[in-house]
């Protein structure tokens, strides 16, 4: 695995839980320690790109989470053309 950054795991999380996950999904997709984790859902739900749903105790992406997301897929897109295949197909994915 590459080394990722800090808006790669978020972008990758932020994929991860649009439908709704719980801690467990998200550090198996996202490949993340628990603090680790931790540490990444504190800053996405204080800025207000993740809401918590304390009654199914899921996590889920909010407008402003999807709006990150898009953007960064588009950044991908222009820094990696030759990605740019599989760039789409995450994107159709997440618009199924």
């Amino acid at each position: 695995m590459k080394n990722r950054g800090r808006a790669d795991i978020l972008a990758k999380i932020l994929e991860t839980i649009q439908t709704g996950a719980n801690k467990t999904m998200i550090m198996y997709r996202t490949y993340l320690s628990f603090p680790q984790l931790n540490g990444y859902l504190a800053h996405l739900l204080e800025s207000q790109m993740v809401r918590y749903d304390s009654i199914t105790r899921l996590y889920y992406a909010t407008e402003k989470g999807i709006h990150f997301l898009k953007t960064y897929q588009e950044m991908q897109q222009m820094i990696y053309p030759k990605d740019s295949e599989l760039v789409k197909k995450t994107a159709i994915q997440m618009a199924a």
